[in-house]
Order: C-alpha cells, then structure tokens, then sequence
C-alpha cells in the first residue's frame, strides 16, 4: 500500500505514523506535477495526502478525475483553496473529511483510516464478481479479467482478447482460486456472451441429461450472479432460490404440469431464464413491500414460472407486450395466441390444485397497462392488483434489461422508461418498489 505525501514539506510525526499504524510506503511529492508522474509510474497508490495550494495542482486533479477518480484526496492547505478545479474536485468528495490545521498526527490517522474504508469501498465497487464455472464455456475473453490479491488490490490475469484453454481454468483451480473480477464497464457484455454460450451448448443434441443439469447449475448461478451486479442483495437470492427449489419441487408432483415443465426446461433459454429471473426480482420487491410473507413469494414464485403456460415453446414469450416491435412483425394468428395467453394460461391453472389460487389471478392480469392500455380485460391502475402489478413490473424490467444488456448502466435506462410508463396507482407504488429493490 503506498499513499502520496503532497506537501512542501512533511512532519515527521506524520512519517511514522503512516508506517507503524498503516505499514504504508510512502511518497513525498511537492508539486501537482511530480504527484502526476508519479501516479502514473507506481502502482498500489490508494490515498493521496496533500496540500491543495501546491504548483500544478490543476494539472494533478485533471488526472484524478480522467483515470485515477478512486483514489482519495485528504487536503490538508491551510486557509481557503486557491484553485477553482481543486476546490470543486475537494467538494465533490463528500464521503472524505477535509483534515484541520495545523495537523495532529493522532487526528489525522482517524481521517486516514476512514479515508483508506472509502478507497476499499470504491475499489470493490469498481469490479463485479464472476466465477470460474463461467469461463467454462468461453472460448475468448471478452474482457480483460482480474484476481483480487487483497482488500486494496486487484491484478490483470487475463487480458481482453485472449484465448481460453483448459489450462487456464486447472491453473485457477489448483491456486484455489474460486472468484474473477471484471470492470463493472463490461459486466453487461460479459455476462450476455456467457449466456449467449449456454444457450449454445443446451442446443447440442450430443448433451446428456447429466451435462444439461451441469449446464443450468452454472445457468442458474449466472443469474444470480447478474442480478447481484443489478442490485439485488444476497440474502433476497438466497430466500428466492428457496422458493423456487421448493415450487418446482412441488409442481413436480402435479401430473398436469409434467408437461409443461419439460417444455420449459427443454426450450429455448431465454424462456426459463426470463422465468427464473421475473421470479427473483418480484420476490426482491415483495421482501420490502407490506406484502412480505411467505404465501405471497409463493404466489409470485408460482406465476412466474408458468405465466406464458400457453405460449412455452412457442417463442412467443420473448415478446414482451402488444406494444413492442416484435409483436407488430407478427402474423395474426400469432397475435391472437399471445394476446389469448393470460386466459388460457390461467384456464390451464385453475385446472392443477397444487397451483396456488390466487396466482391464477396474477397470470390473468399479466398484460394489464396503465391507463386502461393492456389485455385481456382493458383494467385501469386502480384495478389491477398489487401482487399483479409488481410481476407487470419485474416482468417487464427483466424483458427490457436482458435485450438491452444486463449492465448497472442500462439498469439506469430501463428504470427510467418504467418510471415514465407506470406512473400511476398501483403500478406507481409497484415501480417504487422495484427501484428500490434494485438500489
């Protein structure tokens, strides 16, 4: 760990203290232009301590903001800051304590400490977990590819580009290596190629039972590795995984529904994923909601995975609703399918007494919209459910954001376009859940 020292001069006190206390190396600089050539020299600089009245400050902060904006700036000038781009760039650090002068070792080693949790803090929320299992079916990395070696510092081990072997993977797992990182920048794109691949590999008619169920293994923990990165806590997967374990487990036992859980393990992967994954953020919503209670998970979990009952295998669950430009390219019949599914999906329900009752309700109102916009029954947003609005809504997050990229920047776009179109009612109270779900 090596912090920069940026100061005329430095107080001794200080030295010893930045090494006894934080076994810190350190740098002392005294002008904005040695910090510059120093920055991009060393690595492992995780602090800066300085005096923002120095020479060349300007030219310090133009770095810090383009390239090293993790990187904290205790200040330590005396009287006002002189540089209109230093004192904003200061001011905009809300999360790092200005240090008083003249300086006291013992108060400043608190600042310090703080200041190195916020550097930890940026660092880690700099990079988005992967596992190695999801290397498995790649072939290139997309990405270039990292290991973390400590709370302050991760290392390049696979560059963008570069060709996977088997190798590489045995390598990670003799070094007990169990976690990657990539760039947050590039989780969205990584994590659409290891789908992309996945949906290959389940097409291979060569696959056998035991390396399909491999497969959703990884599939599942792909899943939930995305919607960690899109906000959703560990704890509210654990509970989700649960939940859907147990559903299925149960609709298992219902004959009637044999077949139709065939088609959607043995259909296209976008079908049981997208189930998968509207039941985790519905539950997600629920577990802060009033409505948090295991019947209501259950509910949402059940309709989830057979809301498209009529339409698994057909490949008109990837449509979205009658608004999308994909149903506008369909054929007549094909939209009188998809705009008949909630009643006959609901129908085939009503028919299994293991499917909860009051799920039948949340598959029937599926395509419901504000403003009296949807179908089957046209319902305005006082009408719809509330249980049925927060799977609206968890459907159509997922729909949007798996097509679009399954990034925490396009997490911004989508709930953006929701907020604008499920502005009223329940919807409104449903889309407020799901943002805060996802924060």
């Amino acid at each position: 760990m090596k912090i920069i020292f940026l100061a005329t001069d430095i107080n001794s006190r200080i030295r010893t203290m930045l090494k006894l206390k934080f076994s810190a190396e350190m740098a002392h600089v005294k002008s904005g232009e040695e910090a510059k050539v120093l920055l991009e020299k060393e690595e492992d600089i995780c602090l800066i301590i300085g005096d923002s009245n120095v020479d060349s400050i300007d030219e310090l902060i133009d770095l810090l903001e383009k390239t090293f904006s993790i990187i904290p700036f205790i200040d330590i000038s005396e009287g006002e800051v002189t540089s209109a781009k230093a004192k904003t760039f200061l001011e905009a650090q809300d999360d790092i304590v200005r240090a008083p002068t003249p300086i006291d070792p013992k108060v400043l080693e608190g600042i310090v400490a703080s200041s190195l949790d916020v550097f930890r803090n940026r660092l880690n929320d700099q990079y988005r977990e992967i596992k190695i299992d999801h290397l498995r079916n790649l072939d290139q990395a997309v990405c270039s590819i990292f290991v973390k070696l400590s709370p302050t510092k991760y290392i390049k081990y696979i560059e963008k580009g570069s060709e996977f072997t088997g190798e590489i993977i045995e390598d990670l797992v003799k070094r007990k290596v169990k976690k990657l990182y990539v760039d947050k920048e590039s989780i969205g794109e990584f994590s659409n190629l290891a789908t992309q691949k996945l949906v290959e590999k389940f097409d291979d008619e060569n696959l056998t039972s035991e390396d399909k169920h491999l497969l959703s293994i990884v599939s599942n923990e792909t899943i939930k590795q995305n919607l960690k990165n899109l906000g959703v806590s560990p704890l509210t997967l654990e509970l989700g995984h649960k939940t859907l374990v147990s559903t299925a487990s149960n609709f298992s036992q219902e004959k009637k529904l044999d077949k139709l859980l065939e088609l959607l393990t043995k259909s296209t992967n976008y079908e049981a994923e997208h189930c998968v994954m509207a039941s985790y953020i519905g539950m997600a919503m629920i577990n802060i909601s009033d409505w948090n209670t295991p019947e209501n998970h259950l509910k949402i979990c059940s309709a989830a995975l057979l809301h498209d009952a009529s339409l698994i295998g057909t490949g008109l669950g990837m449509i979205g609703d009658q608004s999308s430009t994909m149903f506008k390219k369909l054929d007549e019949k094909q939209k009188k399918i998809f705009l008949k599914n909630p009643e006959v999906s609901a129908d085939i329900l009503l028919k299994c007494k293991i499917f909860p009752h009051d799920a039948h309700t949340i598959v029937l109102q599926q395509g419901e919209r504000p403003g009296g916009k949807g179908f089957p029954k046209a319902l305005d947003s006082t009408q719809v459910k509330p249980l049925s609005c927060i799977f609206i809504l968890a459907h159509d997050f997922i729909h949007k954001i798996y097509h679009l990229g399954m990034s925490p920047e396009n997490k911004g776009i989508v709930l953006a376009e929701l907020e604008a179109k499920y502005d009223e009612g329940n919807f409104l109270k449903a889309y407020q859940l799901l943002e805060r779900s996802l924060a």
